[in-house]
């Protein structure tokens, strides 16, 4: 393997399966300590070699020999006993050397070499919480209970170095096709998928071990990407609005969280106080705008007073070319949809504001198709003072009609008795002026058309 000549991955190969072979952990250690393992390993990283392929093979023999010491500790501490704790120890040791060449694998620009490191990640980050002394604890007499801990301060140099490397491996490379269904059962976009899903679930155990590294990890992104927006990829902004996003959903009682302006608050308001960021003009930035807008939107409800300068500008955007007018249609189901939502979530503070909702839905609102041959029948009157009023395309797709509808309903049922009658009159009065000129048509005419629709 050192030689990194033609056998060097097939060496790799072979030495990850010895490696693996099955003996009492104990013995797996001191084999380690005997071969001098570390250092020979040190020798198999090709840092500066051009062969991707060799550099991943490496980082899957790293891979490999981390899953092996890991699980090596973990059987190590639970048998107890002085010998068990020695060994334990020892295996620890090994941990902490090997972390430096994983994050040196997982950091490399090719996403490849970056993923080949994930087991071995996904797997220590979800036993390490474990692996650490709940404060002052004493260890447990013999035989009743793990023989090794480590302290907390051991452990943060992981998560912070996994952590500032997550963003970068979050965020989608160039030659990902989005939404091209030729690429749905492409290995290499699975593979992505998969390993996206697996460091967001690495974020998330981050979190519940070091919280409050986790707050300010979130609130330092937030504040770095508003502040130098226009030196950070769409793709990078994306990743930054996932991570947000998902920390919403990590804590226990986000309303409590919101309630008390922590951490996360504090990130949301940087964020709609970043106006740039809010009229981004790419549809995956935009789309994880709209993500955040709902997760974090019942702050209104916690704090009314934030909604005349905050919630105005989420209604902008949903409202808007970011939102239901987007020129992306991959955007517009996804505004409709998610704004049913956002107003559910802060009915009370969006109600006020519903007659202009109502004008600057107007036009989308109207039924906007006819059957072609009703078209055909109403070409020769289109002059007349009674021409039909129907359009031939809709700008939105019947579902999110529907989601629009709904949302306008729902604040309409908020309102005050004597406004609610004239408020679902002036809703319905589109809808129905169209329908009015659609059933004006001769009926079996669109019937017998078996193209159309209405």
């Amino acid at each position: 393997v050192a030689g990194g000549g033609p056998a060097a991955g097939s060496a790799c190969d072979c030495l990850g399966a010895v490696l693996s072979k099955k003996m009492p952990a104990a013995k797996k250690i001191a084999l380690f300590e005997q071969l001098q393992m570390l250092k020979r390993l040190e020798k198999c990283v090709h840092r500066g070699s051009q062969d991707a392929v060799l550099v991943e093979k490496e980082a899957e023999l790293f891979n490999t020999v981390g899953e092996v010491v890991l699980d090596a500790y973990t059987e190590l501490r639970m048998e107890g006993g002085t010998e068990s704790a020695k060994f334990a120890e020892v295996a620890w040791r090994y941990l902490t050397a090997i972390m430096a060449f994983v994050f040196w694998f997982f950091s490399h620009s090719e996403y490849q070499i970056a993923d080949s490191v994930e087991p071995f990640l996904t797997a220590f980050f979800s036993g390490v919480k474990s692996f650490v002394r709940d404060g002052d604890a004493e260890l447990a007499p013999d035989g009743e209970g793990p023989c090794h801990h480590v302290a907390i301060d051991q452990v943060k140099p992981f998560l912070q170095q996994t952590l500032q490397l997550t963003i970068q491996r979050l965020a989608y490379p160039d030659w990902f096709q989005h939404g091209d269904p030729s690429c749905e059962d492409d290995d290499r976009h699975i593979s992505f998928l998969e390993f996206r899903r697996s460091l967001t679930k690495i974020f998330r155990r981050i979190f519940l071990i070091d919280e409050p590294m986790g707050f300010i990890f979130i609130q330092a992104s937030i504040a770095q990407l508003t502040q130098n927006l226009a030196s950070v990829r769409p793709m990078e902004v994306e990743a930054v609005l996932h991570l947000y996003k998902e920390t919403g959903e990590i804590i226990k009682d986000v309303s409590k969280h919101l309630q008390a302006n922590g951490a996360l608050a504090v990130a949301f308001m940087q964020l709609l106080n970043c106006e740039a960021l809010l009229k981004v003009d790419h549809w995956m930035v935009q789309l994880g705008l709209i993500d955040v807008y709902v997760r974090y939107g019942k702050i209104f409800a916690l704090h009314p007073e934030l909604f005349s300068t905050y919630g105005q500008r989420i209604l902008q955007a949903f409202l808007g070319a970011q939102g239901v007018r987007s020129q992306d249609r991959r955007v517009v189901p996804r505004a409709c949809y998610m704004f049913t939502r956002f107003v559910k979530g802060a009915k009370s503070e969006v109600v006020p504001f519903a007659p202009d909702i109502y004008e600057a839905l107007k036009d989308l609102l109207a039924v906007t198709f006819i059957p072609s041959s009703a078209l055909a029948a109403a070409q020769p009157a289109a002059a007349g003072p009674s021409a039909p009023s129907i359009l031939v395309h809709g700008a939105l797709a019947l579902e999110d009609q529907a989601c629009l509808f709904e949302s306008l309903a729902g604040l309409v049922s908020a309102m005050p008795a004597e406004q609610l009658r004239p408020a679902l009159q002036r809703l319905l009065e589109g809808p129905a002026d169209n329908l009015t000129d659609l059933l004006a048509m001769d009926l079996q005419r669109i019937a017998r058309d078996p193209g159309g629709g209405a």
